[in-house]
């Protein structure tokens, strides 16, 4: 049932914890009661004005649970880290017993994540629950939207799957820090407006930390994750599939010779370039992003035909010449940089996601090897 922006848009805290107790209620069911309780003067109180207790209540009414609940019109991963988290924990001093819940219009993935890493549930207007408390025992798990509704009303998407972004997302992730806006976009390209406002939005998120506008922390491993969460590997009409009667070994052996004539014209991504990093990772289509040249080459490539119905190569053509930014030469073929496979798997299809995840660990233990010092060493291919 599609409700209205009105019902994922409360006026106030107080609206929407009434919001958000009526839905968890629904969620429980009509045996279960939750009860407000009144806090004693001179409790903690009045320095969390944002937060209430409820007490729930099982369906024989002798066993009985308190519940910390927070308000939340807009929880982004910075204002949880910075005033919630810390509250939280005082409050759970306070009350050893307690189960705690942030209530929010909607709450994203990644807030959500950070949410149960502090072994805290969440409920949004969505549908997005996570609650579990020992005493009475309640376990509730339901999936809302994985985009916020509202984001119609207020001017498109906070988020970060335009084809600009994933420019600085990539110098983000390969150059360490400390750097500067200015800086980066003179190693992007990108202006000095949009790398500020995609910088801003990455704080709020908790993915950097700048001091002095100089950034000193990136959160790669979050970063990746988020940009692949928003983006699809094979969008419809920017990718063409291919079989090899010959086998995939003889349209192998044509892209080595096709790397000598024309250098970093074309990478390999996907399942074999996740494999040469991740032996555990499970093997599956060559994916190759390849610029209009190479692509034009293998369309007249006699060893290949033309397919839509299992595929034994994929050639993608990529929004930005950025997925060739930092390419590793394994085997006589280019594959692309650590940080691209990454965003190639997480976004990809099927098992795909997997591999990603396995060359995150790998990137995990030889962060020393791959990550660069100072962005004089970034430069961008421009075709």
């Amino acid at each position: 049932m599609t409700e209205s922006l009105g019902a994922w848009s409360p006026e106030s805290e107080h609206h929407l914890l009434e919001l958000g107790l009526e839905r968890l209620r629904s969620a429980l069911g009509a045996e279960w009661k939750i009860e407000m309780k009144q806090e004693p003067a001179g409790s903690s109180k009045h320095w969390a004005q944002n937060y209430e207790i409820i007490t729930v209540k099982g369906p024989d009414q002798s066993l009985y649970g308190e519940v910390l609940v927070e308000t939340m019109l807009d929880p982004t991963p910075a204002r949880l880290q910075g005033a919630v988290w810390p509250r939280l924990e005082l409050l759970k001093r306070l009350h050893p017993n307690a189960a705690a819940i942030v209530i929010a219009p909607w709450i994203s993935p990644r807030t959500r994540d950070m949410l149960a890493d502090w072994d805290c549930g969440y409920l949004d207007l969505t549908g997005n629950i996570s609650f579990r408390m020992d005493r009475p025992a309640v376990v509730i798990r339901t999936q809302g939207s994985e985009r916020d509704p509202r984001s119609r009303t207020r001017g498109g998407t906070r988020g970060l799957s335009g084809a600009k972004a994933v420019r600085l997302i990539r110098v983000l992730t390969d150059v360490r820090p400390p750097y500067r806006a200015v800086d980066l976009a003179t190693a992007t390209g990108l202006s000095n407006a949009y790398v500020s406002r995609l910088l801003d939005v990455l704080e709020e998120e908790g993915l950097i930390k700048r001091r002095d506008r100089v950034v000193t922390r990136v959160d790669w491993v979050a970063l990746l994750r988020s940009r692949a969460s928003q983006t699809a590997l094979l969008k419809p009409g920017r990718y063409t599939g291919y079989i090899a009667p010959g086998g995939v070994e003889v349209a192998i052996a044509g892209l080595r010779d096709l790397e000598r004539q024309f250098p970093g014209a074309f990478a390999v991504t996907g399942p074999a370039a996740a494999l040469a990093i991740a032996p555990l990772a499970i093997g599956g289509q060559t994916m190759l992003h390849a610029t209009p040249k190479i692509t034009n080459i293998l369309a007249k490539d006699p060893r290949l035909i033309a397919t839509d119905q299992s595929p034994d190569l994929l050639v993608l053509t990529p929004p930005d010449p950025i997925v060739f930014f930092g390419l590793r030469q394994i085997d006589g073929l280019p594959h692309v940089a650590l940080s691209q496979l990454v965003l190639d798997c997480l976004s990809g299809p099927g098992r795909l996601p997997a591999a990603g995840e396995s060359v995150v660990d790998f990137m995990r233990e030889h962060e020393k090897t791959w990550r660069r010092d100072g962005l004089e060493t970034v430069k961008f291919p421009t075709s």
